[in-house]
């Protein structure tokens, strides 16, 4: 790091950022980095005040260099600093769990070297996705997938570097190949944990802007931009209304305490009932995968069967559970269009007993709620 940045620099860019945080990546080769220079980089970040928060040891991963990287002058308020094992752009070949890689190590070490550490980080260069060298794609998907399935943290680096592919120019191609990795990722179940945006080898792309005129820019901190605003939002662009009569439209609830629809009980048997949820995306460049979960609240036993169906599949148990019902592949929510989640009442009793549903939009799965509506079952003879 020393030969990088200089204490003045770390310094000016310690003031630019409103999260003081840093991942701090290493090398597992000592040939490559001396351990003691770890201790030195780590005393260095601290005394201009950032936080590490992350660690990384690049091709391969040592207990000797886990205990510097995990415990060393450890003034961050864990237990120790997550240190993952990080796959290199030439080690990152085919699925992880079934096919043997490339040099210098193979799959099988990769994810031993997984199960040891605290997770997995990858380093890519964004000319070698555009032409899915060695079977990136498929490596860096698997590697997300294996480390989540054992319960560890999954990073993925946005590397504007072109790595001397002739078809790819950062100038020109950084955002737009970096966006299709987010949402690659995302549409092969593959949402990582973290997101790392990191410039190496590459003298041309700009740090600067971050966005021209709400746009995010091509430049560093641009795709920084991009994958926030995709997490997070732009406020007041992802409704969640009822269709039949614009129930919620452009009221943007985080969390609904009203009553936004009541379904009269006091039906025959038999009755079907139908609506439609409309998610609507109002910007003009910001894509979503975004999620709707629906909770119950109240005595389940209450005469109604309710079904969710999307495009014609059902995903009643999906929109159900924990992790909700995501917008991905042919569902993400592009820029100036709508989903639709059909929903069907079918009154099975003439049991009555008082049920809530609230249904709940986030902009990504883990998100904070930008959008919700209530809807009450009633028996209006009751009243």
């Amino acid at each position: 790091m020393d030969d990088i940045l200089s204490i003045d620099e770390l310094v000016g860019f310690f003031k630019l950022f409103t999260n003081k945080s840093a991942y701090y990546e290493s090398d597992a080769d000592p040939h490559h980095q001396p351990l003691e220079k770890d201790k030195i980089a780590i005393d260095r970040l601290h005394s201009i005040g950032w936080n590490i928060t992350y660690t990384s040891q690049n091709y391969g991963w040592t207990v000797e260099r886990d205990e510097i990287l995990g415990y060393y002058n450890l003034t961050e308020h864990v237990n120790r600093r997550p240190d993952f094992v990080q796959l290199g752009p030439w080690t990152l070949s085919g699925n992880i769990s079934n096919n043997p890689g490339t040099g210098p190590y193979s799959n099988a070490q990769y994810r031993a070297w997984i199960n040891q550490s605290d997770g997995v980080s990858t380093d890519g260069p964004l000319g070698f996705w555009q032409i899915d060298f060695q079977q990136m794609r498929e490596g860096s998907y698997s590697v997300v997938q294996y480390a989540q399935k054992i319960g560890k943290s999954a990073a993925v680096m946005l590397c504007p570097y072109g790595a001397g592919v002739p078809t790819y120019n950062s100038t020109r191609d950084f955002l737009t190949v970096g966006i299709s990795v987010i949402q690659g990722h995302e549409d092969n179940d593959a949402d990582p944990d973290i997101w790392i945006i990191f410039e190496y080898a590459d003298g041309s792309i700009s740090a600067i802007p971050e966005q021209i005129s709400g746009y995010p820019a091509n430049s560093t901190t641009g795709m920084a931009f991009y994958a926030l605003k995709h997490r997070d939002g732009i406020p007041e662009t992802l409704d969640l209304y009822i269709n039949e009569g614009k129930i919620g439209q452009y009221s943007f609830v985080k969390e609904s305490r009203k009553v936004d629809m009541i379904l009269n009980s006091n039906v025959p048997i038999g009755t079907i009932l139908n609506y439609t949820f409309v998610i609507a995306d109002y910007s003009s460049w910001l894509d979503y995968a975004a999620c709707i979960r629906v909770f119950t609240v109240g005595d389940p036993m209450n005469g109604w069967e309710i079904n969710y169906t999307i495009r014609g599949i059902d995903i009643t148990s999906t929109i159900h559970s924990t992790d909700g019902f995501l917008f991905i592949r042919e569902n993400r929510i592009q820029p100036q269009t709508i989903q639709s989640v059909n929903v069907s009442f079918i009154r099975t009793s003439t049991v009555h007993n008082n049920m809530t549903l609230i249904i709940e939009l986030t902009p990504h799965r883990g998100s904070d709620r930008v959008d919700s509506l209530r809807i009450i079952t009633v028996n209006e003879s009751d009243k």
